[in-house]
């Protein structure tokens, strides 16, 4: 069992950039993160709405991070504050690895179509840029229902270079998540995508049936999770086991948030262990 809970915030967060961000623009963004190293340097040099950040002359790992509803492509190095964000576990956590956070809305998160412009184009710039071989999909929530989904809609020379997928608290069905949702918020945003969209596929299930790639893939749980109820995890894991997919499975204690700094350094070692 882990002992420490995860912090007590929803993937629901602000969409209003956190006090003390910088504005959004095309210039080097610096955070003030406590770090090993100093400051976060960011850009968006690999497409509008995304931001890049890179330590290493030649990192083993590009990591492609999708965000959580209402929130920004800034999740990753601010949320839930500068000092126990993503971008922090991950400098702790010694993996050389760029990383590179996507903006999505719902509709684009939650339904598969068309990804180039969104993801492709940024991902094949990242990997470009950096000059990394190897990939991690990393997402939270509504993000880590497009970790998922995104192994049956990305272009095949991208898919190829997948090594791991950290699905960190993720939805398996939307019509079920609109209906069993403790968040209104969640209930209506859901709710409006599969009025607006119509998406003829709704569950990880239906998605990943055909897919081509099967990289390993982990799938965070919080045992108390009343916003995406951990039976969507478990379903997804017996999915995953059942077609061919080497599935981790890590449970923690809490409800619905961001991985605190011990958990989100431990889906890291998950995720690159044996890589």
């Amino acid at each position: 069992m882990l002992k420490n809970f995860i912090t007590p915030l929803v993937f629901i967060c602000t969409a209003v950039l956190p006090a003390g961000l910088p504005a959004y623009s095309h210039e080097i963004q610096k955070f003030p993160c406590k770090l090993p190293g100093g400051l976060i340097n960011i850009t968006n040099e690999c497409g509008p709405r995304t931001s890049y950040w890179n330590d290493f002359a030649q990192p083993d790992y590009l990591i492609v991070y999708f965000h959580g509803l209402n929130s920004h492509e800034f999740e990753a190095y601010s949320v839930p504050d500068f000092n126990n964000c993503f971008a922090v576990a991950l400098r702790r956590s010694g993996v050389k690895a760029a990383l590179l956070s996507i903006n999505l809305s719902p509709q684009q998160s939650f339904v598969t179509g068309e990804v180039s412009t969104l993801i492709d184009e940024p991902v094949k710039s990242a990997l470009k840029i950096s000059g990394a071989s190897k990939i991690i999909i990393y997402g939270g929530s509504m993000g880590a229902f497009k970790a998922l989904s995104y192994l049956s809609e990305g272009a095949d020379e991208i898919l190829q270079k997948i090594s791991a997928v950290a699905a960190i608290e993720p939805p398996d069905d939307l019509d079920l998540l609109a209906k069993e949702s403790s968040l209104e918020a969640v209930r209506n945003a859901v709710t409006k995508v599969l009025i607006d969209a119509k998406p003829s596929k709704t569950t990880i299930e239906q998605i990943l049936q055909e897919a081509k790639y099967k990289p390993n893939i982990l799938v965070v749980s919080a045992t108390n999770d009343t916003v995406v109820p951990p039976a969507m995890q478990t379903r997804i894991v017996k999915f995953l086991q059942e077609n061919g997919f080497a599935t981790k499975f890590m449970e923690i204690p809490g409800n619905h948030g961001i991985l605190n700094l011990e958990h989100a350094q431990e889906a890291l070692d998950n995720v690159t262990s044996g890589q």
